[in-house]
């Protein structure tokens, strides 16, 4: 009954903002399968991690960081 709880409060909010949350509940539920023995999947809340580019600058590219278009690029 905790994991379903705790697996709720990690689905409830999205973004970068709440991923200190997601790990804590990822800490929690991988505490709770080791205590009990049971499994609990929680590689999906890890890989929702891929899917974030956090940045210092709020994700926009630095200068000079620009992608020539495939129509400018030369094959040899």
């Amino acid at each position: 009954m905790i994991a379903q709880i705790i697996n709720g409060v990690a689905l409830l909010f999205h973004g970068p903002r709440y991923l200190p949350l997601r790990i804590r509940c990822i800490q929690w539920l991988n505490r709770l399968a080791g205590s009990s023995g049971i499994f609990i999947p929680v590689t999906s809340f890890v890989l929702d991690f891929l899917e974030y580019n956090i940045t210092k600058d709020g994700g926009k590219p630095g200068k000079g960081f620009e992608f020539e278009p495939l129509s400018t690029i030369k094959v040899r």
